[in-house]
């Protein structure tokens, strides 16, 4: 495959950081955060239970897990949307586009990924509600990786492209978006909708989305009576004021309140204000964990 130029400008990382940023996750309601070190060149976890730690603005490539967790062996600078360069990410999609806008059913490259069957559903975060699409079995496990409230699948794919296009019917026929940014999410955090509230809101959902199919696509049937609510995410204290959303690179360092989603939010130790980190976009920089080398 073709590698950009500008993936690939080797460069080391800054000389005093010690980890590399490799994986952000959700395990049921359980988060992990694993880090490269690039000294003893192992494996570690972050803990997220107190922030203290240095972000670089550098990014690079995160590597590859073939059986075992491989560095990426080109030390591919990156710029863009992704934490892979192309070379490590063909290990599961030869076109990274794709996971984004898929250009097939999966018979030009043959991609697992792009093949397998997904669902469109829709993702309620307070009185806010976002339409998205995800792998068959991913639906509740996408939700907690969102932050939703709850998540309720509405409509079965046989494919990612299908599925994509289903998204884009979904989402305009409904007058519903696509994407939730973080300044969003943070209008929705002091709501606690109660499921009653969540419950009547998807089953007009559900009903309306019922005659927009009917209408112009008849042979497509809505999932119902689905909905799932979501409410284990760690917390130590409840969230009930606005945080202020911190820039990724830079000094972060306080007690966690709560992780939700991509997001942290903790109590900073220098000014006592509540803030909010983007855990996924830290993946691919490089870290210090305790703000300093030891």
């Amino acid at each position: 495959m073709f590698v950009r130029a500008d993936r690939l400008l080797a460069g080391p990382p800054p000389t005093w950081m010690s980890q590399h940023a490799i994986s952000f996750h959700w395990d049921g309601f359980e988060p992990h955060f694993f880090t490269f070190d690039l000294e003893r060149a192992e494996l570690g976890e972050l803990d997220l239970g107190h922030i203290d730690l240095m972000v670089s603005k550098e990014r690079g490539c995160v590597g590859r897990w073939d059986e075992r967790y491989e560095p990426c062996p080109h030390h591919a600078v990156l710029n863009g949307a992704f934490d892979q360069c192309p070379k490590c990410a063909e290990v599961w999609i030869p076109h990274q586009e794709c996971i984004f806008e898929p250009r097939c059913e999966g018979e030009l490259c043959e991609a697992q990924f792009c093949k397998k069957m997904h669902l469109v559903y829709a993702a309620f975060y307070g009185d806010l509600v976002k339409i998205g699409m995800t792998g068959g079995n991913r639906w509740r496990q996408r939700a907690i990786e969102q932050g939703a409230d709850a998540i309720a699948p509405l409509v079965e794919c046989a494919n990612r492209k299908r599925a994509r296009d289903m998204e884009n019917f979904v989402s305009k026929g409904l007058e519903l978006t696509q994407r939730v940014g973080g300044k969003q999410i943070v209008k929705q955090l002091t709501k606690n909708p109660s499921q009653v509230h969540l419950k009547q809101r998807y089953s007009r959902l559900v009903d309306e989305l019922k005659m927009i199919l009917a209408r112009s696509r008849p042979d497509q049937l809505v999932l119902e009576d689905r909905i799932e609510f979501l409410s284990d995410y760690p917390k130590n204290r409840e969230v009930g004021e606005t945080p202020i959303i911190v820039r990724t690179e830079g000094r972060h360092l306080g007690r966690m309140l709560m992780i939700k989603g991509k997001f942290v939010f903790f109590e900073d130790e220098v000014d006592s204000q509540l803030k909010m980190l983007e855990l996924p976009d830290v993946v691919s920089r490089y870290i210090e964990p305790r703000g300093r080398k030891p």
